[in-house]
């Protein structure tokens, strides 16, 4: 005998389950009238659910439940509404709602004992329409429910917890919600929101809700790109919508057309947020930007001020070269802004730098103090009595500086030379050695580049140098005096 055992497993709600379940048994007993009647049976009450559960969080659902009441108080019946509502909700479309009619105008037919009853065929494609229409469908939210949402998420501070994934979670559980055809209208609804909330900075709080959120919902099904272009979006919505897309996830999913625009209005706005020089590194780093973007990107970081690039987050190995530039500059308001903005980013991020970048910086941090730049020479004196760990390659390019050039010519850097020695006692004893070693040959291998001005500073040198040796934890600097002395000057300087 056949039976609706595959369409029951079809089901999504318990109760509709049950009906269904009771319309295979009819059918597998031969009761064919009474297992149509029940399948659409299952439809009608699986809809009057659907409105029932939407009008907890949509008045429009709800009214549509209050009507049902009415009708159903005055003992009429309330079947054709129900296709109707969900109809005109969005449950349903044009061509399923005529589908549905099928079943409940077959319902009346087979209603009558006297008329011809289905066949196992009706009753089955009766069953298989149901579950594709209306029984295998969870409920979908439409305009007031997202209304609400998108009202929420952009003005109460108070609606969501401050956290990305409990923020990204809401997110994905009011795309499971939703309507598939009322998502992009949704999304249009939170960036009108977005306008004023990214429009004012005491906001910072929606701000980063509203990022999150966004992402979240558009990451959930990336197939709405498309139906969905954000390139129609993005000229009127310049202030929320390039932060969001310019995500790993979603950057590659947004037409080239799009991504240009994304691209420009984040390097223009970088000097009121620099924060989005950070967001674009990320793009080039996972290779999602095109060559042009590169560009612009590389010119932007080349001309920004060192104050954006320091307060944009993004790392200090991507532009430690204009750091270094300005050291070198021999201006000291140019150099003093430079030692001012590493200072600001911070031990760890000059520590996370590769070894031969930290040498290059050592040396120019020399060079600079040397040139009595003040913050400079502040910066390398602090190092030597702070008691912080410095890395060996930061330090052995500071001492080396002071000793030879990095075409291993030598010469004497006098002015700070005292400080420069003290930076040995930031690293460890081993590594403290090492560096000396490297001095000292340096200066066994080297030839002075002006040998009268090394002849003539060294004696003033190796005074210092025994000074250093007499501080604790320095005495193996005295090693690098008899280095010092066996340099040979030649006899014409």
């Amino acid at each position: 005998m056949a039976d609706l055992e595959q369409y029951v497993d079809a089901v999504i709600d318990q109760q509709d389950r049950e009906l269904m379940r009771e319309a295979s048994a009819c059918l597998s007993a031969g009761a064919h009238r009474a297992a149509y009647i029940t399948v659409w049976l299952a439809c009608a009450e699986s809809i009057r659910r659907k409105f029932t559960e939407a009008a907890v969080r949509d008045g429009r659902a709800a009214g549509v439940v209050r009507e049902i009441q009415r009708r159903e108080a005055q003992h009429k019946a309330v079947d054709r509404l129900l296709i109707d509502k969900a109809l005109e909700y969005g449950f349903i479309s044009d061509a399923e709602a005529m589908r549905l009619c099928h079943i409940y105008e077959n319902r009346n037919v087979f209603g009558h004992p006297y008329e011809e009853r289905p066949s196992d065929q009706l009753v089955i494609t009766a069953a298989c329409e149901a579950v594709d229409i209306v029984l295998g469908r969870p409920v979908a939210l439409r305009e007031g429910y997202l209304t609400d949402q998108a009202g929420r998420i952009t003005t109460d501070r108070t609606f969501l917890f401050d956290d990305a994934q409990v923020v990204e979670q809401y997110a994905r559980l009011v795309h499971s919600r939703s309507a598939v055809d009322r998502r992009t209208y949704f999304i249009a609804k939170l960036l009108d929101g977005f306008d004023g909330v990214f429009a004012d900075h005491s906001l910072e709080v929606l701000q980063r809700r509203g990022i999150w959120f966004l992402r979240a919902f558009l990451l959930a099904d990336p197939t709405i790109f498309d139906s969905w272009d954000p390139a129609e979006h993005l000229p009127d919505h310049q202030t929320s919508l390039p932060g969001i897309l310019a995500h790993p996830e979603l950057f590659g999913l947004v037409s080239e057309h799009g991504r240009d625009i994304v691209v420009n209005v984040l390097v223009q706005q970088t000097s009121n947020d620099p924060s989005y020089l950070r967001l674009l590194e990320d793009l080039r780093a996972k290779n999602l930007l095109l060559d042009r973007h590169k560009l612009m990107l590389r010119e932007l970081i080349d001309r920004a001020p060192l104050s954006q690039l320091a307060s944009s987050g993004l790392s200090l190995s991507v532009w430690w070269q204009r750091i270094v530039a300005q050291l070198k500059s021999h201006t000291w308001d140019i150099q003093n802004d430079a030692m001012l903005t590493l200072s600001r980013v911070g031990r760890e991020a000059i520590l996370q730098l590769g070894y031969d970048v930290q040498q290059e910086l050592g040396r120019n941090l020399t060079q600079a103090a040397e040139g009595d730049a003040y913050r400079a020479v502040n910066f390398v004196g602090r190092m030597g009595v702070s008691g912080d760990p410095w890395s060996v390659p930061l330090v052995r390019g500071i001492v080396l500086e002071a000793f030879a050039h990095e075409d291993g010519t030598l010469r004497l850097k006098m002015r700070q030379l005292r400080s420069i020695l003290r930076t040995l006692s930031a690293v460890p004893e081993d590594h403290r050695n090492a560096i000396i070693d490297a001095v000292s040959a340096a200066l066994r291998d080297g030839q002075p580049r002006h040998g009268y001005m090394f002849a003539h500073e060294r004696p003033k040198a190796i005074e210092i140098v025994q000074q250093a040796a007499g501080e604790a934890g320095l005495e193996e600097v005295a090693r690098l005096i008899p280095p010092l002395e066996a340099v040979k000057v030649s006899a014409d300087f």
